[in-house]
C-alpha cells in the first residue's frame, strides 16, 4: 500500500472511531478511539523523514489535542473496574465508607464523560477535524510506492525496538521509566501492525507476541499506580485507605513480578527482525 493512502486508511479510522463515540458513548469506543489516533500518531512518525516537517507538526499536534480531550474519561473507566471489586469487599465490613467512596468516584467518571460528550460536540474539534482531513489529502502528502513505504516502516520498527530493549535492560521501577518503557512497546506493536508487516519474516509473529504480555503487564502497572495516585486525592480516613492500598500494593507487587520474569525471558531472545 502507498504511504499516501495508507495515512489516509487511518485517518478514516480515526474519523470513524470519533463518530461512533460521538453517538454513543462506551468505555469499549473511547479505547479504540485513543488507539485509532495513536496509531496514525506512530505512522506518521514513521513517515516523517519523506513528509514536510511542517505538515507532520500540524497533524501530529491536532491528533495529540484530539487524544488528550479522551484521557480523562479513559482513565476513570478504568479507576472504575479497577476499585469495583475492592469497594465490594470493603462493602462487607464498612457499607456507608465504601458506598460514599463509590459515589464519589463514580461522579468522577460523570463529570469525565460530560466533559467528553461536550468536547466531541464542541466546534473546536470538529475544526481539528476537518484540517485534519485537509492536510491528509492535500498536496502535501507524497506519493510513495509500497516498497518505500515499507522500508520507512521497517526502520522506524527496528529504531523502536532498540529502545524497547534498552528499556527492558534498565531498572524499570520507577514510574517514569515504565511509562517510557510502555510508550514504545505499544509503537512497535502498532508498526508490526501495518500491512504485510507481520508476515515479512517468522520473527515478526514471535516478537509481536513478547511485545503484546510486555504491553499488557505494563499497562496493568500503569492503571494501578494512576489509581493509587487517585484515592490519595480522595484524603480517605486511615482504615478506609489502608483497605484500598492494600489490595492494589498486592497487585502492583505481583505485577512488578510478572514484568520481571518477562525481562528475564527477553534477554534471552531477539527483539530485532533480521534483514530482508
Amino acid at each position: 500500500m502507498e504511504l499516501q493512502a495508507l495515512i489516509r486508511k487511518h485517518q478514516r479510522a480515526v474519523a470513524a472511531s470519533l463518530d461512533a463515540l460521538s453517538r454513543r458513548s462506551s468505555p469499549q469506543r473511547v479505547h479504540r478511539a485513543r488507539v485509532a489516533i495513536r496509531r496514525l500518531r506512530t505512522l506518521l512518525s514513521a513517515a516523517s523523514p519523506p513528509l514536510p516537517a511542517s505538515l507532520v507538526d500540524q497533524l501530529r499536534s491536532n491528533l495529540k489535542n484530539i487524544g488528550n480531550d479522551l484521557g480523562a474519561a479513559r482513565e476513570a473507566d478504568v479507576r472504575c473496574e479497577l476499585l469495583r471489586p475492592i469497594l465490594q469487599a470493603l462493602h462487607h465490613t464498612d457499607p456507608a465508607t465504601a458506598t460514599a467512596i463509590a459515589e464519589r468516584i463514580q461522579a468522577g467518571r460523570t463529570r469525565a464523560r460530560r466533559q467528553l460528550r461536550a468536547r466531541l460536540r464542541s466546534a473546536s474539534l470538529r475544526q481539528r477535524l476537518r484540517a485534519l482531513h485537509r492536510l491528509v489529502n492535500g498536496r502535501d502528502l507524497p506519493k510513495l510506492q509500497a516498497g518505500q513505504a515499507d522500508e520507512l516502516i521497517d526502520r522506524a520498527l527496528r529504531q523502536r525496538l532498540k529502545k524497547v530493549v534498552r528499556g527492558l535492560r534498565k531498572d524499570p521501577d520507577t514510574p517514569a521509566r515504565l511509562h517510557a518503557l510502555r510508550i514504545q512497546v505499544k509503537k512497535c506493536r502498532y508498526l508490526l501492525e501495518m500491512p504485510g508487516a507481520r508476515n515479512r519474516n517468522g520473527d515478526s509473529a514471535r516478537i509481536y507476541a513478547t511485545l503484546r504480555r510486555l504491553q499488557d503487564c505494563l499497562g496493568e502497572l500503569n492503571d494501578l499506580v494512576e489509581t493509587r495516585r487517585s484515592l490519595a486525592s480522595l484524603r480517605l480516613q486511615a482504615p478506609a485507605e489502608s483497605a484500598m492500598e492494600k489490595p492494589l500494593r498486592a497487585s502492583e507487587k505481583a505485577a512488578r513480578k510478572r514484568l520481571e520474569s518477562l525481562r528475564r525471558k527477553s534477554r534471552g531472545s531477539r527483539l530485532d527482525l533480521k534483514p530482508q
